[in-house]
């Protein structure tokens, strides 16, 4: 089962849910405390979402989503800003997952659910366990 959690369970959990948010967000991107701390004020005012989903009465995975826009069109995605599993996570929960997310984006007016990485096992399980398009690829260049 996943859960979005509301502000004060974000609030009361954050300690645990940061370290799990710093290690989702993949490689080659580090958090700094400052940047949880300015992600922890958007989360309680509702400018982004915590996620966790529970297997055998355990939390097993912890994702957090933004809404971003498409700069062209203007049009709402829902992203998937970061995910991290703590064991191996079962496919009914793969799958809850992705059904809570999808309805929450549909009824954000969303036009997607996105997301970006380099992690190969994030990958297999979006294609292959998901049914995600995983061709597009996000480039980007340090400067």
């Amino acid at each position: 089962m996943v859960t979005k959690l509301n502000s004060p369970q974000i609030e009361e959990h954050w300690d645990d849910l940061k370290d799990a948010i710093r290690a989702g967000v993949g490689s080659g991107v580090s958090l700094s405390d400052d940047e949880l701390n300015n992600m922890l004020h958007k989360f309680l005012r509702g400018e982004g979402q915590v996620w966790v989903g529970m297997q055998d009465s355990k939390i097993c995975l912890v994702a957090t989503t933004f809404f971003v826009y498409d700069m062209g069109g203007e049009v709402k995605h829902l992203l998937i800003y970061s995910l991290y599993g703590y064991s191996k996570i079962a496919q009914e929960v793969w799958n809850d997952g992705r059904n809570q997310l999808l309805s929450f984006a549909r009824g954000s007016k969303c036009g997607k659910v996105t997301a970006f990485t380099s992690i190969p096992r994030v990958l297999q399980v979006a294609h292959d366990v998901l049914g995600g398009d995983i061709n597009t690829r996000y480039i980007q260049w340090e400067v």
